[in-house]
């Protein structure tokens, strides 16, 4: 039986696999794809690398997945006999792996978690001690984009201060909907609401997330380091940018009022703050020019947000369906939601 640590590398190596099928780039800064088994000394430096920067968090390398090529054949490389020559190149603590078959609509590719608790991480120079080889013995790896270089001294000092590792954070339901609405008193628009004074689309979009924050931290999620993006699923329509975005607690309805139904989640106009595991919900709007959004395809969703301490972004996409067509507008919603 998987476990749970699995069973979510599992469900991470879907999700860049779900993102290279639908033709976008994988932006997931801990995730790296590969179409071959990279060669073990390269692979080495890579690796320490891609888990100094990253700065406390697991990284995560998917053998067989490609963005230019999709899922590629596997070459039969024992894991076990591949990593154990990576690791020679490791000077000190290599990291520790996590290795995982997944099986997708196109074949098998293999996961490779990598774990960053015993980080920074230091590498043998193969080429030290032979001619011309150079006085180098040792590296600090250090990933920048796509490729690798040496830490610089501000690298060293950033490596002094882990990042607050992320949350796990899960969709559970989310709705949009897109709806005509009429001319309003432009006097009373906002600067940035160029339609408000005139017949217009007015989209919203909502997710109700579970964010389970690490052991003994704190969670900012703060509104300007927030993105909502989405788009008809067939391809139409460019990506939109949700604005007005607003977190807010799980609250109940009483007979006149409502009250918190969180002990764990607080939000303000500014941010959201999980203490303990909780719901936390985000809305974007959106206006644009008169048209009818009833495609009856269904609607991607991308969400992203930069938590307070962490250099890292927490990225989610969620489709969702058309289940309504109310008067002149639409309706979409996660499925099972």
């Amino acid at each position: 039986m998987m476990s749970i640590s699995q069973v979510r590398l599992e469900a991470w190596v879907l999700a860049l696999y779900d993102t290279v099928v639908s033709g976008s780039r994988v932006e997931d800064a801990r995730a790296e794809l590969k179409a071959d088994w990279p060669e073990p000394a390269k692979a080495a430096r890579r690796i320490a690398g891609h888990l100094n920067a990253a700065r406390g968090e697991d990284v995560l390398w998917v053998i067989g997945l490609d963005e230019a090529r999709g899922v590629s054949q596997l070459d039969d490389v024992d894991t076990a006999d591949w990593w154990a020559q990576v690791c020679r190149h490791f000077d000190g603590a290599a990291p520790s792996l996590t290795d995982v078959v997944v099986r997708t609509e196109d074949g098998p590719v293999q996961a490779l978690m990598f774990d960053a608790s015993r980080s920074p991480f230091t590498v043998r120079n193969p080429a030290f001690g032979q001619s011309s080889g150079g006085p180098v013995e040792r590296e600090v790896p250090w990933r920048e984009g796509t490729r690798v270089r040496s830490a610089t001294r501000e690298d060293l000092i950033r490596l002094l201060v882990p990042l607050q590792q992320l949350p796990d954070v899960e969709i559970l339901t989310g709705r949009a909907t897109a709806s005509i609405k009429p001319a309003g008193n432009a006097a009373y628009a906002e600067p940035t609401d160029g339609f408000f004074g005139t017949e217009h689309l007015e989209w919203s979009v909502e997710l109700e997330m579970y964010v389970t924050p690490a052991l003994g931290t704190l969670v900012v999620l703060p509104v300007h380091r927030t993105t909502i993006l989405f788009r008809d699923g067939d391809g139409t329509v460019e990506w939109l940018t949700g604005s007005g975005i607003r977190y807010w607690a799980p609250y109940t309805w009483g007979a006149n009022s409502s009250r918190p139904d969180s002990v764990s989640v607080d939000a303000t106009s500014s941010e959201a703050i999980v203490q303990l595991p909780g719901r936390v919900h985000v809305r974007a709007s959106y206006a644009e020019e008169l048209r009818d959004p009833r495609s009856g395809s269904p609607l991607l969703v991308r969400f992203a947000v930069t938590p307070v301490h962490s250099g890292h972004t927490i990225q989610l996409e969620a489709i969702l369906r058309t289940v309504a067509d109310p008067g002149a507008g639409a309706e979409w919603r996660l499925a099972d939601s």
